[in-house]
């Protein structure tokens, strides 16, 4: 601590001024305290003594060690030893002390010879007396300087500080005539007379003293406004009433009384004198009748002796004259909180006033089993706090204490959660403002009446609403309540609505915010809070006040914050009410404020200012009529102007006084227009803002042109136009724009720059950006420069945000939202009105696309590795504020981010009424050439800046929150509109980079360097933008394999909480509607997959049906509910009521074209018409269908209905007459009809039906027309016709999407699949490009009608049916076959491999293929009367992996020279692989009629066995490819293993039949009986390598071992599994049995004993399925349903390396490679894997580590591996590289180690399945092709920006023609 000058250099009684005489009322004098002192010995007592400021010992190579002796010449005491240079001793000291003595304390220190004293400090006896406690504290803390002893300069300042207490017998003070003088009472602390003044026996804080000190230490006191305003009012406060001695126990009366002058002493002091305030209104509010009462009551007793204490503390707190300035605030903030602790204090006191009325904290605690002792011990913790707040204060520390709130101990449980709350969106500063509260002593009344309605708990009015004009000051009131609250912890929540923000702060954010605040308040109701989210994610994202409120607060509140729990008023403080949005907007949230609030626990308080708007105002009304009459009210109605009108100017006056003191006049310069105040106070007419604007415009002048500007002020007039109470503001507003606006010119340019602000979105631009946006705008004008437009923003700095600086970074907003009312309000400004169009819009789009263009560029940020996050890099935000900051472009990020909303709006405001605008705005906007030039502004944006805009936008956080695809939306909507002349080639550019976008959007959001390391890199060629920008990077990662031919078909993937039940698109297709099963209707964006809206809730069961209007203004919903509901699309609110009729579920709703009628069916069996203008039925139900109606279609006339039911028919239905046309459609098989469509000229029916298939009918004859459409495996659930008629779309339980042509009735390309579950509806765009699905797998999904077919799609071998036609090449190398499964083939005719992929498109049977002689074209004919071609060529896949298996691989076997693969699947073939080719060996071996589970090769690998759940097991010729001899039969249920013994004479099985059996595989016989034992189904059998034991494991939870011989069982059942045995596995020696279960474990058993060996092997997360031990029976390997492959060292029992990961379903089986380097994985994702990895050696690789992502990882390996490891050394250090090469489930490769993680490269979903990893071999099979990459020339890390070389001279030129 730094010396300070203020101590003494002597001990001096800090006390020895007698004080004056003290002056009570007119009639009475408080009694001279006699000077007297006592002569009885008293005994002194010191605790917890603390020594500051000791010397430095410099030779001291440890801290050195301090004793404190303390001696009163007859009694001596010493502490032990304690260390450092502020040590403390935790010694108790005591010793007696007699009149004349004297106490000497000493401080001492150990040196090399003992202890060398160093300080001392004295004090007599009457000085000790002196400083001992009051009646009303226990103890005293003091601090007395210490006297060095050293004499050296740098020990002058050391002092001692301690708490200080005497006690004296009883039989001491008895008959003592000095102990009452002395205030000495038997078993009370000794007490100061003469430092205090007592108040009814309370000792009151001494003005004079304590004043004096903070006095002192201000040396400049107007640097100390608080502290000055202290000083100042000494004179006002030397007087106290009442000053007697009284009592040793303060009671309540006391406090109560003592109170008042406390508040008086801090009264300018805003820090203390609020809480002050508050203390007493808390206490007040106790009946004085109950006083007597409580003071016998022990917890009353306790807390009053607390409050005694603080007050003894706050009078003695001498040692602040030893504070050093720095600490003067914390002090401020110390006494503040003792202050609010007080409260706290008086709240419990009032609380325990109220338990015997069964009310309140204390009676809720006893009520829940709490003992009266329970609650005292829990408000110790007062006591605890106030100690430690005291120590904080001496220590001159920093403030870490905060109020002690009295709460129950379970609401203080540590709750640790993995559900985020953060989920919830929080707007930003939407919270109060500490710099916007009321100014100290001002709003007095108000205040008060807010504070005592608040701390009332018999109040039964807990919202109050407080209205005013605008600039009355509500949000000023509301910030100070907020402020005061929250410092004593009792803020549960504040939001503040700003209509210039309302994007951000919509009405239902009210609720998320203060569910996030709350939980901030409370971890109960965090817990709780977290409870409700996980059940329910869908709550982040609806809009749905009612359910938010409901869920989100009442709920979590009435579980956490009752009044059990918390004691005391919970504040909620809502400003602004009236900018929560238009009054429908804010209907909803109104409703919740009026009609729910009172189901919150009564200590809820809600404080809501607003505007006294009519729907506001109504809110009590809406309360009471929501509620029976004799209901309390609920909402409490305050004006501010007419019920606080006390004081209000004398407020305003001191307002102003305030502005001009704290200006750079000074209290000096301000004192010369102190006559004026009160005439600006009377023109202010009561309005805060009003004195805000004027003085701040005044302030603005510099020297006598102040006073110019008050005369000017005063001499305004208020507008005629102006309504009362707008008059006030509205002048000043007039006079400040007046001053500086005469020019016609200036006031136009004005116009357009507040046109430009008020035209900006949020959150707006800075003065910055906008002068930057002028000097693109104002390029062309010779009137104005930007000079001008910066003259004008530095004027405004009294009715604007962030102007006049240009280093500001706050956006140019209103100060108050009066001005932004007064400019668009015509009547009201007139000159000064404004009125932002679409000029103003073209000149920021036009400004926002010059900046870009000149100013984006390659890696803005200067990222130097591409190893780390964005939000990793440790100055990100830095370096983006630099970025955006720079003084060349500090408009780049504004106009990055919306200069296509822009643009957008142009082009939606086009076709409205013309605007007026003015001469700024029609120099560039109205020009010939604007759209040439906008054109060619756009085209050079697309061919050169389009990449550096996406790289911007992921440095700002915009790209993967649908801002980029909204913007490249709309830019190629007005691109279209405005440029149809313009090449195609613009459009296509932007469609494909919102492909780009929609891909890659993950990867650019979290690291930018991979925008060009591996979006642009690994995009499909065919990609135009990477076409446009390949010329400016170096190709340095390739695809070997497995690359996008084009982009994927699938789009876009939206997930919902809830099943997708219904989906419609609106015809311009830009926005799809989703009904969900969980009652909810969601409005999306079909660019992005953004909600564009919060969800429709209303109603009450599953939307089962939505349609659209023609026009996209209506949405039409039918529910579970028995419902129909119509919702307004733009505003999003339901319109009128329910349409009520239907006696059952709603299925289907539909719309006519003219959108006056809505038609819905029913699971009633009928069909209702309704009129969507009255919202009334019309006419009757049409009756005709015997069962429900499932869907219901109108034509484009609207003449006719279509219905479709579960009767199996289609009928259709006359408008007009409601009666049934002709007959029904009948002609579907089974099931029933599921859903129907209309052709827009109405000529043709389309059905989909539970039959599979689809029908065409004949509108005018009721006919079919050709045959039903066949192609579905499942119920078609939906159908609709494309806008044109040609195409029908269908969706399918069978989880496809397919596409039909209606002319020719057969399927236009592949099925689209992506879908996991059950495809429930679909639509298509009204231009046909874009399909969109809803699923029961909770997705919406967008598909590309045009390309189709999915790219990458698994291709598959003939499936079913015959090959019907073959052909040879002329070459004789590739053979052709086409087939009765609809595909055509071709094939290596030397090796019998497939080529390619099948080609598909045929509807029908493939009849004939013919192959050309130059073998280019295929041409095959099919039963479906088409004939296609294929190119040959371009339909072959270079190095594809090749595939077979068309379901899961379910086991896999390896050959034991390590050449050959075997693979079972559940398509029930068996296939054998080549291990290098990966090549299919032969045909599929097809036999089984059911799923093959498992195979197993014979040691000389001629013969393949598998089990099949044929219940048989088969043997294979390997060579031959055939099965040898019939199968083997005798299970009666599945077979689920087999094994072969070594010498291959013997096949063991195992099947769910509990049984094992042994077969001769000579003569295909069984041997002997079957082995019985088992008492659930056999998984897993084994052959030991002698073929003399037999192991099995079963569901049974046991492993067995049987004698081959005998077929008797060997010993007991190896028990210790928790779950199912599903793999064993016998050591080649035979010493060992392995297991594998379901319990997640592997086991190890001693094969002799039947023991277990070691611990289980733990580290899979999922069942164990397969086991495999290494020939040497060191190392075990394991497969497992969590996707990994695990190593375990036997000995040990650990887990070698990391898991081998890459599967993406379930390993279902492992087999080893005889020489222990490979191991084989079979998966349920369709593929088997080879893992490179020689289990054989644990050392690591020595060299360079080869980290390939290919089969050729020699060729393709990462090269500069040790920039990867650079700093790393310590992790990396003996460790095999390829295991900490990693994908994650983000797509990211990374490299992973304990304490970091690097990325490498990000790889797209569609082509992360079956990616090649460093440890990886072979993959083989699968539905998606192998990936493979080339990354020899990979840029990495630091030298990532290698990859970029820029833009070409042939580049621009090729741009510029």
């Amino acid at each position: 601590m730094a010396p300070n000058p203020n101590i003494p250099e002597s001990p001096a009684p800090p006390h020895a001024e007698p004080q004056p005489e003290l002056a009570t009322d007119s009639k009475r004098r408080a009694p001279k305290l006699s000077p007297q002192r006592s002569s009885v010995p008293i005994k002194v007592y010191m605790k917890s003594l603390q020594a500051y400021n000791l010397p430095p010992k410099k030779l001291f190579r440890k801290k050195p060690k301090y004793t404190v002796t303390v001696d009163s010449g007859i009694e001596r005491a010493k502490t032990g030893v304690a260390n450092g240079e502020s040590p403390v001793w935790t010694d108790d000291l005591a010793v007696e002390l007699t009149a004349g003595g004297k106490l000497s304390i000493v401080i001492s220190r150990k040196d090399r010879g003992g202890f060398e004293d160093i300080g001392i400090c004295e004090r007599a006896y009457d000085d000790v007396v002196k400083e001992l406690p009051p009646v009303t504290a226990s103890s005293r803390l003091v601090k007395w300087p210490v006297q060095s002893l050293l004499g050296t300069v740098k020990s002058q300042n050391m002092w001692l500080g301690f708490f200080l207490t005497s006690r004296k017998s009883e039989d001491e003070t008895q008959g003592d005539p000095n102990a009452q003088a002395m205030g000495v009472v038997p078993g009370a602390a000794e007490v100061r007379i003469g430092s205090s003044e007592r108040v009814d026996g309370l000792d009151i804080p001494s003005s004079r003293n304590l004043v004096d000190q903070v006095a002192n230490i201000a040396e400049a006191p107007s640097s100390q406004p608080a502290l000055r305003a202290v000083y100042d009012h000494r004179g006002e406060i030397s007087t106290v009433s009442n000053v007697v001695q009284g009592p040793a126990f303060v009671g309540l009366e006391q406090i109560l009384r003592g109170l008042e002058p406390f508040c008086k002493l801090f009264e300018a002091t805003s820090e203390i004198h609020p809480y002050a305030k508050v203390a007493m209104t808390v206490l007040s509010l106790i009946p004085k009748t109950l006083f007597a009462e409580l003071d016998r009551e022990d917890c009353v007793r306790d807390t009053c002796t607390y409050i005694g204490d603080i007050f003894s503390f706050m009078d003695t707190a001498s040692p602040i004259q030893t504070f050093s300035k720095p600490s003067l605030k914390n002090q401020q903030i110390i006494l503040s909180r003792l202050i609010q602790q007080v409260t706290e204090c008086c709240r419990f006191i009032l609380d325990y006033s109220k338990r015997q009325e069964g009310k309140g904290f204390v009676a809720r605690a006893l009520r829940n089993g709490f003992s009266l002792d329970d609650i005292r011990k829990k408000a110790g913790e007062f006591k605890t706090t106030i100690d430690a707040l005291k120590q904080n204060f001496i220590d001159e520390s920093a403030v870490s204490i905060q109020v002690s709130v009295l709460r129950l101990s379970e609401a203080f449980e540590e709750f640790h959660d993995d559900f985020d709350i953060r989920q919830l969106k929080r707007p930003e500063d939407a919270t109060f403002r500490t710099d916007k509260g009321c100014l100290a002593g001002t709003r007095v009344q108000c205040l008060d009446y807010i504070t005592k309605w608040i701390e009332d708990p018999a109040e039964e009015a807990r919202a109050l609403l407080l209205l005013g004009f605008a600039g009355s000051g509500k949000s000023s009131i509301a910030h100070e309540i907020a402020r005061r609250y929250h410092s004593m912890r009792r803020l549960g929540s504040s939001f503040y609505f700003n209509r210039s923000e309302s994007t951000s702060r919509p009405p239902h954010a009210l609720f998320t915010n203060m569910a996030r605040d709350l939980a901030d308040f409370d971890p109960a109701f965090k817990r709780e809070l977290a409870h409700v989210l996980k059940n329910e994610t869908r709550l982040t994202g609806t809009h749905d006040c009612n359910l938010l409120f409901k869920r989100l607060i009442r709920e979590p509140a009435g579980k956490s914050l009752n009044n059990s729990a918390v004691l005391g008023p919970i504040v909620v403080v809502v400003d602004a009410l009236d900018e929560s949005g238009q009054p429908n907007d804010r209907k909803a949230l109104l409703a919740v404020l009026a009609q729910e609030l009172a189901s919150l626990p009564s200590h809820f308080r809600f404080l809501i200012t607003s505007r006294s708007e009519p729907d506001i105002r109504a809110l009590p009304d809406i309360r009471t009529l929501s509620r029976a009459t004799s209901s309390p009210p609920f909402f409490s109605l305050k004006d501010l102007r007419n019920d606080f009108s006390k004081d209000i100017d004398s407020d305003i006056q001191n307002y102003i006084r305030h502005c001009f003191q704290s200006s750079s006049l000074g209290r000096e310069g301000a004192q010369q227009y102190e006559d004026l105040f009160p005439q600006l106070t009377k023109k202010a007419e009561r309005l805060f803002q009003w004195a805000y604007v004027a003085c701040n415009w005044c302030l603005n002048k510099q020297g006598p042109f102040v006073a110019e500007a008050i005369q000017a002020i005063l001499n305004s007039s208020n507008p005629s136009n102006s309504h009362d109470h707008e008059s006030p503001l509205d002048a000043v507003y007039d006079i400040v724009l007046k001053s500086f606006l005469e020019p016609p010119k200036i006031l136009d340019l004005f116009r357009h720059v507040l046109a430009l602000v008020f035209s900006a979105f949020e959150p707006g631009l800075t003065q910055q950006a906008l002068l930057q946006m002028y000097q693109s705008i104002l390029a062309t004008c010779v009137d104005y420069k930007v000079d001008h437009v910066q003259y004008i923003l530095n004027r405004m700095g009294s009715v604007l945000s962030g102007v006049g600086t240009l280093q500001s970074d706050i956006p140019i907003q209103p100060l108050h939202t009066s001005f932004r009312d007064f400019l668009l309000d015509e009547r009201r400004s007139g000159d000064f009105h404004i009125t932002p169009n679409q000029l103003h819009h073209r000149d920021l789009a036009l400004a926002g696309l010059g900046i870009m263009n000149s100013s984006l560029s390659f890696n803005m940020c200067s990222l130097e590795t591409s190893y780390v996050r964005n939000v990793d890099v440790p100055d990100f935000a830095s370096r983006r504020q630099k970025w955006l900051s720079q003084t060349h472009s500090p408009a780049i990020g504004y106009s990055s981010l919306f200069w296509a909303e822009h643009l957008q709006s142009v082009f939606e405001t086009v076709g409205s009424p013309a605007q007026p605008h003015h001469a700024i705005a029609s120099v560039v906007v109205d020009t010939p050439s604007f759209q040439v030039e906008i054109g060619r502004l756009v085209k050079e944006w697309v061919e050169e800046k389009l990449i550096f805009w996406i790289e911007a936008l992921g440095l700002l956080g915009s790209i993967s929150n649908g801002h980029a695809a909204r913007s490249l939306t709309g830019i190629v909507s007005w691109v279209q509109h405005y440029l149809p002349d313009s090449k195609m080639h613009m459009v296509a550019m932007l469609q494909d980079a919102l492909r780009f976008i929609n891909t890659f959007a993950p990867c650019i959001a979290i690291s930018t360097s991979h925008l060009y390391l591996s979006a642009l890199q690994l995009a499909p060629k065919s990609s135009l933008i990477r076409r446009q920008y390949s010329h400016f990077l170096r190709p340095v990662l390739r695809f070997v394999e497995g690359a996008m031919a084009s982009w994927p078909s699938e789009q876009i993937v939206v997930p919902f909480s809830g099943y997708v039940l219904c989906v419609d698109i609106s015809s311009d297709g830009s926005r799809f509607v989703v009904g969900l099963s969980d009652h909810t209707i969601h409005i999306m964006n079909t660019a992005t997959g953004g909600q564009i809206s919060h969800a429709l809730e209303g109603h009450t069961d599953s939307a089962t049906s939505v349609a659209l209007s023609a026009d996209g203004k209506r949405i039409i919903s039918g529910s579970d509910d028995r419902t129909v509901r119509m919702w307004d699309a733009e505003t999003v609110a339901q319109i009128g009521h329910a349409l009520e009729g239907h006696m059952d579920c709603v299925r289907s709703v539909a719309v006519s074209e003219d959108g006056k009628r809505v038609v819905s069916g029913s699971d009633d069996g009928t069909v209702r018409i309704w009129d969507t203008e009255k919202g009334e039925q019309i006419g009757h139900a049409l009756k005709g269908h015997t069962d429900r109606v499932t869907s219901v279609a109108v034509s484009a006339d609207g003449k006719r209905i279509i219905s479709g039911s579960d009767d199996r028919t289609v009928r259709m239905w006359d408008v007009e007459t409601s009666k049934q046309i002709g007959h029904a459609l009948e002609g579907h098989t089974a099931g029933g009809v599921m859903s129907v469509a209309v052709s827009a000229d109405g000529k043709r029916i389309i059905s989909g039906s539970s039959d599979q298939t689809v029908r065409m009918w004949d509108a005018e004859t009721g006919a079919q027309i050709g045959h039903a459409l066949k192609g579905h495996t499942d119920w078609v659930r939906s159908v609709v016709l494309s806008a044109d008629g040609k195409r029908i779309i269908s969706g399918s339980d069978d989880r496809t999407v397919r596409m039909w042509d209606v002319e020719t009735g057969t399927q236009i390309g592949p099925a689209l699949e992506g879908h996991t579950h059950s495809v429930t509806s679909v639509a298509v765009s009204e231009d046909g490009k874009r399909i969109v699905s809803g699923s029961d797998d909770q997705t919406v999904r967008m598909w590309d009608a045009e390309t189709g077919a999915q790219i990458g799609h698994t291709p598959e071998g003939h499936a079913a049916g015959g090959v019907t036609s073959v052909a040879v090449s002329a070459d004789s190398k590739p053979t052709v076959s086409g087939s009765d499964d609809r595909t055509v083939w071709m094939w290596d005719a030397e090796t019998g491999a497939q080529i390619c992929h099948a080609l598909e498109g045929h509807a029908g049977g493939v009849t004939s293929v013919v192959d050309f002689a130059d073998s280019k074209p295929i041409i095959p004919g099919s039963w479906d009367e088409t004939v296609r071609m294929w190119d040959a060529e371009t339909g072959v896949q270079i190095g594809h992996t090749l595939e077979g298996h068309m379901d899961w691989v379910t086991s896999v076997a390896v050959s034991a020279d390590g050449k050959r693969i075997v693979s079972g699947s559940s398509d029930q073939t068996v296939r054998m692989w080549g291990v290098e080719t990966g090549a299919q060996i032969g045909h599929a071996l097809e036999g089984h009629s059911d799923w093959v589970r498992s195979i197993v090769l014979s040691a000389d690998g001629k013969r393949i066995v598998s089990g099949s759940d044929d219940r048989t097991v088969r043997m294979w010729d390997a060579e031959a490819v055939a099965q040898i001899g019939h199968a083997l039969e005798g299970h009666t249920d599945c077979v689920r293993s087999v094994a072969v013994s070594a010498d291959g004479k013997c096949v063991v099985s195992g099947s769910d039949d509990r049984t094992v059996r042994m077969w001769d595989t000579e003569t295909g016989e069984q041997i002997g009986h079957a082995l019985e034992g088992h008492t659930d189904c056999v998984r897993s059998v084994a052959v030991s390598a002698d073929g003399k034991r037999i192991v099995s494991g079963s569901d049974d939870q046991t492993v067995r071992m049987w004698d081959a011989e005998t077929g008797e069982q060997i010993g007991h059942s190896l028990k210790g599994h928790m779950h199912w045995v599903t793999s064993v596995v016998v050591s080649v020696d035979g010493k060992r049995i392995v297991s594998g279960s379901s319990d997640r474990t592997v086991w190890m058993w001693d094969a002799e004993t039947g023991e277990q060996i070691g611990h289980a092997l733990e580290g899979h997360t999922h069942s164990v399925t397969s086991i495999a031990v290494s020939a040497d029976g060191k190392r075990i390997i394991s497969g497992s349903d969590d996707q990994t492959v695990r190593m375990w060292d036997v000995e040990t029992g650990a887990q070698i390396g990391h898991a081998l990961e890459g599967h993406t379903n379930r390993v279902t089986s492992i087999a080893l490679s005889a020489d222990g380097k490979c191991i084989v994985s079979g998966s349920d994702d369709q593929t088997v894997r080879v893992w490179d990895i020689d289990i054989n050696t644990s050392q690591v690789p020595t060299g360079s580590v080869c980290i390939g992502f290919s089969r050729d990882k020699e060729r393709h390996r990462l090269q500069h591996v040790g920039r990867l490891t650079a700093e790393l050394s310590h992790c990396v250090e003996g460790r095999d590289l390829r295991d900490m090469v990693r994908l994650d489930k983000d797509g990211w490769i990374v490299f992973k180690t304990a304490t970091e993680r690097r990325l490498i490269a990000w790889i797209p979903a569609v082509q992360r399945y079956q990616l090649y990893m460093p440890r990886t071999k072979l993959i083989i099979g699968g539905k998606h092709a192998s990936v493979q990459l080339d990354m020899s020339e990979f840029t990495h890390g630091t030298e990532w920006t290698k990859c970029y070389i820029g833009p070409t001279p042939s580049d621009s030129d090729a741009t510029s023609s």
